[in-house]
């Protein structure tokens, strides 16, 4: 039995099913998770080892060499990078695409514990960490007061933080801004001195008082008592009444040594927001975490929390990614949404009949019903791409249901009742709809070759589509029968309408659709004639028409990824080495009232010092800005636009290296121009990094350009001389753990003298500290119980260090980066590639590109070999379905024409050629053969079935498949039509696949229309006469085979 026969058959059975499918996609639906973009795994190992007292090019030759010669061997690296600076080593393996991450870590897990045995004492354990693109934060809470930022913090760090961590998906909650309170003891160097007591001493006293320990138990008759011994300090005096023995006998108080008291910690860094002092709290998900449902959990926490804080503390939002993730799937929604609409509408001024396209409008719902129960099961989320895939699945998936759906119609104005009509119509077209949706879906197939970013962008967007397409394969085959069986009617709207009001413009509205589309059909049937007749001009039209369309490949650019507006802004100044936290924060406020000139500036955050929580700052000549403008749809300038000013405005200020860069919620991370400089003289490559930067400089397009190379920072060298120190009974411990104290403090253990517990530090008075000579005078205590200056025993001075030595795959390297502007990324990296072929380099040194420029190229590589191997498999599927080679090959005549369309749409949108724009391209080489299918299926069925004569079958079949071939094609370019158009938060993400399709889909068809008629009348009447001369050949042979 027929499929079709069986629906209409068992019109129960398939309600039941219908039944089960809505069931099961209404909860799949409500499971699915939002995000912006899918979960997508950077496969990359970081390996970081510590090594005290190391200096960076110790570090590099004992630990970083040995490690980089021991992972370059691992199986699936694609590149080393490593960095040694002072006192640690951190290499960084980025594996391909697709490796077993967690196979990899064993692996080298198992490397580096063969080599830990021969490392030096000081070389601590490697730490292994997975990158991962959680660990940034999806959010960044601010919270002020009308009280002191220090009272402030105690509310973050005693309430608001530890409620946020115990919510659902958030891994950490960072704090930062504020003061945070530490027990001081402040020794006192000459009295130490005089009483021959060390900071050691004290310290380790400290510590071993502020104890609570278990005793033991304590048996009385039956009864067992544990006994415990509470010796943590409850106040200040408990620290001070220490005894400290000293050195001629007998013991002082500490509090006789030292003064101690609870105060700040030092300032480190600050943050503001719009200007005033807040504390901010910046939010990482779980690996698994979804960032709008960690948005939900964030918002209930602050609800619940609002009812227990002080008036006057508020809460807010200098960052929140959940906000960008929701107006853009907003949008996408919105979008489908308008591509449902149109294509109904489609389908009403075709069909003229309400309950053809009731019964159309009722498959769309159920195809993407269904669609939502395979992404759930596939662990998918709906995201910018899943959701645009759908949406472009809308108009796709309608087009089988239209082919079913027409041919019944047909059927039924013929005179046969619903049931043969559903049953006749649909099973006559099953071979072809098949067909059509193989061959789509066989394009996504290619996606195995694909690897990197490309991949992880192609395969869910494919496998939404596929999804949609194999629902919407069923639903045709199946539900429109059975729907048509029952409620189809030949009846047009207008018989059924009075002629009066609005029912009499709706009738006049049909007729005058129904008379423009018999004119198109007799046109376009004279032209199909027309162009059987002058076949060589209509192929050589589409030749010149496709040579001209060549001329417009210069316009197009070309770019990795297209950049979205976020509406944010990141912003990083560095000033010189050294410059202290004063000198910072007066340059952040002169940038900050400079930014706040910008008009579509909404919101600034600023952090001037130690790292913000997102990863920026990390010293106290470091400072980040995030900048939040006013809504899209409020602003005449995109964020690029915005970037561009605010970076003009801020060259200004002197003496300091600032970046300015729109943030790009989908490609973040990766600098668009990155060229890498090889070599092994530090000086040499300084020299060739410098000149490089500028002949980036000098390309038009060039927002920014920087280096990696830096120069050395000021450090006090101490040397300590090993001779004079073990005469004064002085060991190299000593030295360090004296300065160490001095200058920074000696961390003990907390105190928990109120309802907080807090750090306990002993320190110097700064007084003593303050100059070189001050410190050469510092007392380290001897074996001998007395005490030596530390200029007797070391040599101290100032020298310019090396921060860091940068590697990849084993060779030194420095990086210049750059950012871009008013430009595509293709044409800047040509101008940069031509000025850069023009340098004379010295023997063994190399420039290379990286970056986004070199992903671009590997990605579309990549998507290229997929583009012919989907070629090739359309073809061997249509080879399958005709069984044979003849028209399968004509079907692919209406591939040509659909480059015209592509080139033409990317340089009228201003779009670019991008992953994005190819996976149009590789979609299309599926999509538009389907009109070609059903056009040569039908004309074939009137040959041969109906016996009616080749010119006459193609000009027949084309005026009868003209209607369906005009309502797929409109309907799929429908679906794409209002992405295309869209100017809504995120929308740039997917306008240059719907410029690819609506515009080469469009051209096809048109084109096909006419050139697959006259490319089958030629090749079939070619076959023909090469059968009759094989035939004639054949019968030749078997006559002089008989005369012999």
């Amino acid at each position: 039995m027929k499929l079709a026969q069986f629906s209409v058959k068992r019109p129960v059975t398939i309600f039941m099913v219908v039944l089960i499918v809505l069931l099961l996609g209404g909860v799949s639906f409500s499971k699915l998770a939002i995000d912006l973009m899918p979960d997508i795994e950077i496969p990359i190992v970081a390996v970081v080892t510590p090594y005290e007292g190391a200096g960076p090019e110790e570090v590099e030759k004992t630990v970083t060499k040995l490690y980089e010669s021991q992972m370059a061997s691992l199986s699936g690296v694609d590149t080393i990078i490593s960095q040694s600076s002072a006192g640690q080593s951190m290499i960084m393996m980025e594996f391909n695409f697709g490796t077993n991450l967690d196979e990899a870590v064993n692996s080298i897990r198992e490397r580096i514990g063969m080599f830990s045995m021969v490392m030096p004492d000081k070389v601590s354990d490697s730490t292994i960490v997975k990158m991962d693109m959680n660990s940034m934060p999806i959010m960044m809470l601010t919270v002020s007061g009308d009280r002191h930022l220090d009272d402030v913090r105690k509310i973050v760090d005693d309430t608001i933080a530890p409620r946020l961590e115990r919510g659902d998906g958030i891994a950490a909650v960072t704090v930062s801004g504020g003061n945070e309170q530490q027990v001081e003891i402040e020794v006192d160097p000459l009295k130490l001195q005089a009483y021959g007591v060390t900071v050691d001493t004290i310290s380790n006293l400290v510590y071993s008082e502020n104890v609570n320990n278990s005793g033991g138990y304590v048996v009385e008759g039956d009864k067992n008592t544990l006994v415990r011994i509470t010796g943590e300090f409850s106040s200040l005096n408990d620290i001070a009444n220490i005894m400290i023995p000293v050195a001629q006998g007998g013991s002082v108080r500490l509090g006789e040594l030292a003064t101690i008291s609870e105060k700040n910690k030092e300032i480190t860094a600050y943050t503001k927001m719009n200007g005033k002092d807040v504390v901010a709290i910046a939010i990482q998900k779980e690996s698994d975490g979804n960032t709008v449902q960690v948005d939900r959990e964030v918002k209930k926490a602050i609800a619940e929390l609002e009812a227990d804080l002080p008036s006057d503390i508020t809460i807010g939002y200098a960052y929140n990614q959940a906000d960008f993730i929701n107006v853009c799937v907003d949008s996408v929604v919105h979008t489908a949404l308008m591509s449902v609409v149109l294509a109904m509408l489609v389908l009403l001024i075709f069909l003229r009949n309400v309950r053809s396209s009731l019964v159309i409008g009722t498959a769309i719902p159920l195809s993407v019903i269904c669609t939502f129960v395979l992404l759930y099961f596939d662990d998918q989320t709906l995201n910018m791409l899943t959701l645009g895939g759908l949406a472009l699945g809308i108009g796709m998936t309608v087009d089988n249901s239209i082919v079913v759906l027409e041919n019944i119609y047909r059927h039924r104005s013929l005179g046969k009742d619903k049931i043969t009509a559903a049953v006749d119509g649909a099973s006559e077209v099953t071979a072809p709809v098949i067909a059509s949706t193989l061959t789509t879906v066989a394009v996504f197939f290619p996606v195995v070759f694909v690897k990197g970013m490309a991949s992880e962008i192609f395969t869910p967007l494919a496998l939404t589509i596929g999804f949609a397409l194999m629902a919407s394969l069923v639903v045709s085959l199946t539900f429109v029968p059975m729907l048509s069986s029952k409620i189809l009617s030949i009846k047009k709207v207008e018989e059924n309408m009075e002629k009066k009001g609005i029912r009499g413009t709706l009738h006049k509205t049909n007729e005058a659709c129904s008379r423009a589309f018999d004119s198109v059909d007799m046109h376009y049937g004279k032209l199909v004639r027309w162009a059987l007749r002058h076949k060589k001009t209509v192929c050589l039209a589409v030749i010149l028409m496709m040579v001209a369309s060549c001329v417009l490949i210069p316009t197009i650019g070309m770019e990795f990824i297209p950049a979205t507006d976020s509406g944010q802004i990141n912003i990083s100044a560095t000033l010189p080495n050294n410059t202290v936290l004063s000198e910072t924060s007066v340059v952040a406020e002169r940038m900050s009232k400079i930014i706040d000139e910008v008009p579509e500036v909404k919101d600034l955050f600023l952090s001037v010092g130690g790292s913000s929580g997102m990863g920026m700052g990390s010293s106290s000549n470091s400072i980040s800005m995030t900048v939040m403008l006013t809504p899209s749809d409020e602003r005449s300038r995109g964020v690029d636009e915005v970037s561009n000013d605010i970076s003009s405005r801020l060259s200004g200020i002197a003496g300091t290296d600032i970046t300015v860069s729109g943030a790009d919620m989908v490609m973040s991370g990766s600098d668009p121009i990155s060229i890498q400089i090889k070599g092994n003289k530090t000086e040499t490559l300084r020299d060739l990094a410098t000149e490089v930067t500028e002949i980036v400089k000098s390309v038009d397009g060039i927002a920014t350009a920087e280096n990696s190379f830096t120069e050395g920072v000021m450090e006090l060298n101490v040397v300590v001389d090993r001779d004079k120190a073990a005469f004064y009974g002085v060991n190299s411990a000593s030295v360090y753990s004296t300065l160490n104290t001095a200058l920074q403090g000696k961390s003990l253990s907390s105190y928990k003298g109120g309802e907080d517990e807090i750090d306990m530090v002993i320190t110097y008075p700064d007084e003593v500290t303050d100059t070189l000579e001050k410190v050469q005078q510092l007392m380290v205590p001897s074996n001998t119980g007395g005490f030596v200056p530390i200029a007797e025993v070391a040599d101290l001075g100032y020298t310019r260090a090396q921060q860091s030595i940068t590697r990849i795959d084993q060779s030194r390297v420095v990086t210049v980066t750059a950012s871009i502007y008013g430009r595509d990324l293709g044409s800047i990296s040509r101008d940069i590639q031509a000025k850069l072929d023009q340098v004379p380099l010295p023997s063994g040194y190399t420039i290379e590109f990286g970056g986004t420029s070199q992903e671009m190229m590997d990605s579309f590589a990549d998507l290229g070999l997929a583009l012919i191997m989907a070629i090739l498999l359309v073809y061997m599927i249509m080879a399958a379905q005709f069984e044979g080679l003849l028209y399968p090959f004509v079907i692919m005549f209406s591939l040509p024409p659909t480059v015209i369309g592509v080139i033409i749409g990317l340089a009228v949108t201003g779009q670019t050629l991008n992953i994005l724009s190819m996976i149009g391209m590789i979609m299309l080489a599926g999509i538009v053969v389907n009109n070609a299918i059903v056009l040569v299926d039908y004309i074939n069925v009137l040959r041969r079935d109906h016996g009616m004569e080749k010119f006459e079958a193609i000009v027949t079949a084309g005026r009868t498949r003209l209607r369906p071939i005009l309502m797929t094609t409109l309907t799929t370019v429908c679906g794409m039509l209002p992405q295309l158009l869209s100017s809504a938060e995120g929308s740039e993400l997917m306008a240059p696949l719907a410029a690819t399709i609506v515009f080469g889909l469009s051209f096809s068809t048109l084109i096909t229309l006419i050139l697959v008629p006259v490319m089958y009348y030629i090749l079939d009447s070619l076959a023909a006469r090469v059968k009759r001369l094989l035939f004639r050949n054949s019968q030749a042979e078997e006559v002089s085979v008989h005369e012999a």
